[in-house]
């Protein structure tokens, strides 16, 4: 499954800084994945990179029916940050009509960057 194929881009809804999007049948539940991340952040869903810029991006779907659910989906962020790429990683469930929000913090270490020190 693509980000490209699962949502179409609606930029700009609620503030130039955040992304917005949405796609589907008006017949269908909402179903929703807000993600905070760094503002420059690069951010993956199903592992294809959005065109989507800010520090909250929303994306909306209808394509899931009532009861269905995308299992084992992909959310990814990668940056910049002196001179080394930096990848957060979660795997989320997204549930017809729910709403699904991730934080993709790049302040608290990750174990394998602790172990690193």
């Amino acid at each position: 499954m693509s980000a490209e194929s699962d949502f179409t881009v609606l930029v700009g809804r609620e503030s130039e800084e955040s992304g917005r999007i949405v796609a589907g049948n008006s017949g269908q539940p909402r179903t929703s994945l807000v993600v905070h991340l760094p503002e420059n952040a690069k951010l993956f869903l199903g592992g294809n990179e959005t065109e989507t810029t800010g520090a909250l991006r929303e994306f909306t779907t209808m394509r899931l029916d009532s009861g269905d659910a995308w299992e084992k989906y992909s959310v990814r962020a990668v940056m910049e940050d002196q001179g080394q790429e930096k990848t957060r990683d979660v795997v989320v469930t997204l549930r017809a009509g729910e709403t699904r929000t991730v934080t993709l913090d790049f302040n608290t270490p990750r174990i394998a960057d602790v172990g690193a020190r």
